[in-house]
């Protein structure tokens, strides 16, 4: 939400918290997260902006026949909530991730050979390697996902 104060998004967390949403730890500085009902939520503000993220229990998919994917760098940050994967396509979330392991990640990407595309969108990473597989890796208020290709692609 853009055009809001501080104040907005401290109003929003109080009715979270007199909801019964209870406030958990999250490694991401200056970003509230609370959990009710297996639901994860963190709010966030910057520059005039109140971010809001929410993660239900029905977007908790962990297909446990998924395994990530061996053309990329492991990602051992956070806690794996979302594996799935369509035909070529695979996809996975982690929870509780910072920046720096975001960053972390990408700057392992590109070592391993995945040529940075451009991209106007802050903390979105999109990368091609040799082979032509993609991987986009982007991260909002502690959650970082990471999507990919396994062969070549038109993506």
């Amino acid at each position: 939400y853009i055009f809001t104060e501080q104040s907005d998004c401290d109003a929003y967390v109080a009715s979270l918290k007199a909801d019964g949403f209870r406030q958990i730890e999250w490694k991401e500085k200056n970003v509230f997260a609370a959990s009710k009902d297996g639901i994860v939520v963190t709010v966030g503000y910057a520059a005039g902006a109140t971010t809001i993220a929410c993660i239900l229990p029905s977007n908790v998919i962990l297909d446990e026949r998924i395994v990530f994917p061996s053309h990329l760098p492991a990602f051992d940050a956070g806690t794996l909530y979302y594996a799935a994967a369509d035909w070529d396509v695979y996809a996975f979330g982690y929870l509780c991730t910072a920046q720096a392991d975001y960053d972390a990640y990408v700057q392992a990407l590109i070592e391993a050979g995945f040529e940075p595309q451009e991209s106007e969108e802050e903390n979105m990473f999109t990368g091609i390697d040799g082979k032509g597989r993609i991987v986009v890796v982007y991260h909002l208020l502690g959650v970082t996902s990471v999507h990919c290709t396994a062969s070549w692609s038109t993506l």
